[in-house]
């Protein structure tokens, strides 16, 4: 009979912040400088390699003679642009090494906006390295979002400090990736312009003791924002059988629980395409393509990740009714098509013009992310995410000229 294991080997579960109203708070995502690549035997996919710098020829500007300059040495490169400044870098790691919700990308997006006209629905901010000081491996920012019912999103954002005159969605950083094969975790930030923001009594994103805040926490979702694959859920005791057969310990009061590897947080480093709730809460499918409930763990406890096996802790498992949901914020209505098909821009921002090497590895995440090439190992594009459902424009655009309205200051 297996014993019960204790935190032998715990990811990262404080990674990634995220807000819903503009500021960043903590959150749960990939383990911090990793980029989302996947922990050896944990049955996710490593990511591909960039293709040689003989593969991609620096691109040239498409923009009119009278566009915009970059400043200090800035450079577009393929479909990417690369900002240099220290200061916009200094403000980038400000963000990923705050705790609380004092970072600001808004310096960032308003050099950005300085050159580019308000054509992005979501901006991707990426340093070079992996800074010291960090305490995220990304943040995600809302700047402009109507209310959505049925999602939990029952208040409308409006931020023009961002620069953008309403067309912006969302910002994300990025900490710098440690190798050219390792993935930033794209799927994760985005999905929390949709969610987790149902309401927190429903049971997903806690546990006993912790919040993990806009993430799916030990609940049967199974997608991007972490939750765990009910199908793989049995007992420690008896060993291999099935909740609710589970035996409680009598000292602690508590069942164990395995399941295949899994975080409350994120399951990005598992390569995982978006799940049906979370598609259902981008509109993408409706409420009939959900399971008729969703497991929780009651009085859960995350307990840690061995290899491929994860432990949990609880007093039994419950259910999520989808019934529930909707009896709480009502029905999510299908996206307009507007709202299917998307812009992003990718940033590199650094203190000195990045080598070709570093531009390479970032235009290769931007062809992969935009479905411009089909990765090798596992790492997918926006539109593989969402089933084909809505897609995203990766390609950097012209730059603003003087017939551009000037980014709101």
């Amino acid at each position: 009979m297996r014993t019960r294991i204790h935190l032998l080997v715990a990811l990262s579960v404080a990674a990634c912040s995220n807000s819903g109203s503009g500021s960043t708070v903590p959150g749960s995502g990939g383990s911090p400088g990793t980029g989302g690549s996947a922990p050896p035997g944990s049955g996710g996919s490593a990511g591909s390699a960039a293709p040689d710098a003989a593969t991609i020829a620096p691109g040239d500007s498409s923009s009119p003679e009278d566009a915009a300059p970059l400043p200090n040495g800035g450079q577009e490169y393929q479909g990417i642009v690369n900002l240099v400044d220290p200061a916009l870098v200094a403000q980038i790691e400000a963000v990923l090494a705050s705790s609380s919700s004092t970072g600001d990308y808004s310096p960032v997006t308003q050099a950005f906006y300085a050159l580019y006209p308000d054509e992005y629905d979501f901006l991707y901010l990426f340093l070079d390295h992996q800074p010291t000081t960090a305490e995220s491996d990304a943040t995600f920012v809302v700047a402009n979002r109507p209310a959505i019912p049925g999602t939990g999103i029952d208040t409308p954002t409006a931020l023009t400090r961002f620069g953008s005159r309403g067309r912006l969605k969302g910002v994300a950083g990025f900490q710098g990736t440690s190798s050219a094969d390792s993935l930033p975790a794209l799927a994760h930030e985005t999905m929390h312009y949709w969610g987790n923001y149902l309401d927190p009594a429903l049971g997903f994103g806690r546990e006993k003791d912790y919040d993990y805040g806009p993430h799916w926490g030990l609940t049967g979702v199974y997608g991007q924002l972490g939750g765990f694959d009910p199908s793989s859920v049995v007992c420690l005791v008896p060993d291999g059988a099935k909740p609710p057969d589970c035996t409680l310990d009598p000292d602690r009061n508590e069942i164990d629980y395995e399941t295949s590897a899994f975080t409350p947080g994120t399951n990005t480093f598992l390569g995982l395409v978006y799940a049906p709730l979370e598609l259902y809460l981008m509109g993408l499918v409706p409420v009939s393509e959900l399971p008729t409930s969703f497991p929780v763990v009651i009085d859960g406890r995350f307990d840690g990740t061995v290899a491929t096996i994860a432990f949990m802790v609880g007093t039994g498992i419950g259910q999520i009714a989808t019934s529930d949901i909707v009896s709480r914020h009502g029905s999510r209505a299908p996206a307009a098509d507007s709202d299917k098909h998307f812009t992003a821009a990718f940033v590199l921002v650094t203190s000195t013009p990045a080598a070709t090497d570093m531009l390479d590895r970032y235009v290769y995440y931007q062809q992969v992310w935009g479905a411009e090439v089909t990765s090798l190992n596992g790492w997918m594009s926006f539109g593989y995410h969402t089933g084909n459902r809505a897609n995203m424009t990766t390609h950097i655009g012209r730059r603003r000229t003087s017939a551009d309205p000037a980014p709101v200051q």
